[in-house]
């Protein structure tokens, strides 16, 4: 004996379907709407680099500098080019120049994805190996006869990438 589902049933699922259908496409639309509103914001960003330092400088704790922001949106979010960012001050201050800073629109939603990913490109670096096994990263100092950099600070960062 084969078993039909009754007609009444076959209609609340028919508009359950219906509904699903129509909420997902109300919530991709919602989506596409709040990015456009968002990439109206990034002429917005490249007027206010000070802003963009603070925002960076309570994320890692420590004060950021920033001279320019470029923005622009691409699928992951806005990505910022920024010149003469400075982390920190004083002595302990690190000089990385031009870096690019992608802020991850769907870090919330994907696991294990960054809120901020940090790339720097054309920084000329020495990784040398001490008598005892560890590692040191030098190069982005920009004071002569100067410890090396300690990049544990940029871990609220998220990513930090060097190319």
């Amino acid at each position: 004996m084969v078993s039909r589902v009754s007609t009444p049933l076959r209609r609340r699922l028919r508009r359950l379907r219906r509904l699903l259908g129509y909420g997902l496409a109300s919530l991709l639309i919602l989506a596409a709407l709040a990015v456009a509103i968002a990439n109206q914001f990034m002429p917005l960003l490249q007027r206010h680099p000070d802003d963009v330092a603070q925002w960076l400088s309570e994320r890692l704790g420590r004060r950021v500098a920033i001279e320019a922001v470029q923005a622009r949106w691409n699928r992951r979010g806005p990505l910022l080019r920024v010149q003469g960012l400075q982390l920190g001050e004083g002595a302990e201050a690190i000089d990385i120049g031009r870096a690019e800073l992608q802020v991850n629109a769907y870090s919330g939603l994907l696991p294990g994805m960054p809120l901020t990913e940090l790339r720097v490109r054309g920084v000329d670096l020495e990784l040398t190996r001490a008598a005892n096994g560890t590692w040191q990263l030098e190069g982005l100092s920009t004071r002569p006869d100067a410890e090396p950099v300690d990049l544990r600070p940029l871990d609220g960062l998220g990513e930090v990438q060097i190319a």
